[in-house]
């Protein structure tokens, strides 16, 4: 006779499966206005569907966004091996001040059983979890003016070091900025680009040293550019 088992959830219940995966991690966008919008890609690396139940949070601080966010959908599912996207639209007030906003992603997941029949016959059933994940969003109010207000005190490539990257750079706005580098030939092909590196945050200073790039060989007569990533705009450059 088959054994229905329901609830095996000491031999099989959670799979974990270490599967949440958004991008990008960052909202970044100007919020005064008509507002600013993303999409936020959720992949699923798993053989089972994954389902999370959205929420932007309070921010806890005085430059909370979070009132001012629209999203859909408010419960979001991952087909297995699959992507799904988030839609988040943020417009703030007229008259709000120039600054920073910030909210908090929360993102929930809820178990989806499925259901399993092994060669004797046994039904068995199973979910893969994952865990759940707060991330900070920012938007912002106000022209940051970042191609006047990022100062670079240095930005070089150390060929000695295998091509690894050092940089010293101020942000003077009044908002974090997410960046990351590029390396163009003579043509102004793009042979390498690290994509989002990381962030500076308002008012601050930063100093990175010995960066890994995974570019072989530099063009001879080529440039490296620091770009926001959020916007594709540059901020500096300088030839090699």
């Amino acid at each position: 006779m088959k054994r229905v088992l329901l609830f095996i959830l000491i031999v099989c219940l959670f799979k974990v499966g270490f599967a949440f995966n958004y991008s990008p991690l960052y909202f970044d966008e100007r919020i005064d206005g008509e507002g600013g919008f993303k999409e936020f890609t959720y992949t699923n690396t798993t053989l089972n569907p994954i389902r999370y139940k959205i929420v932007f949070k309070d921010s806890k601080t005085k430059n909370d966004m979070s009132k001012w966010v629209k999203y859909y959908p408010k419960v979001l599912t991952v087909q297995p091996r699959s992507t799904a996207k988030l839609k988040v639209f943020v417009k703030a007030p007229k008259e709000t001040p120039q600054g920073e906003y910030l909210c908090t992603l929360y993102s929930k997941p809820i178990v989806v059983p499925t259901i399993s029949k092994d060669l004797n016959g046994t039904v068995n059933m199973c979910a893969t979890t994952v865990i759940s994940y707060e991330g900070e969003l920012t938007g912002y109010v106000g022209n940051p003016n970042l191609k006047n207000n990022i100062k670079v005190e240095e930005l070089k490539i150390v060929k000695e070091l295998q091509n690894k990257l050092s940089l010293k750079m101020i942000n003077n706005s009044f908002k974090r900025v997410f960046f990351g580098v590029k390396i163009l030939d003579e043509n102004e092909n793009i042979i390498y680009n690290s994509g989002n590196l990381t962030s500076i945050a308002k008012k601050n200073r930063i100093e990175l040293k010995n960066i890994p790039l995974d570019v072989k060989e530099l063009p001879k007569k080529g440039v490296i550019v620091l770009y926001n990533v959020s916007t594709g705009k540059e901020l500096y450059k300088k030839g090699l």
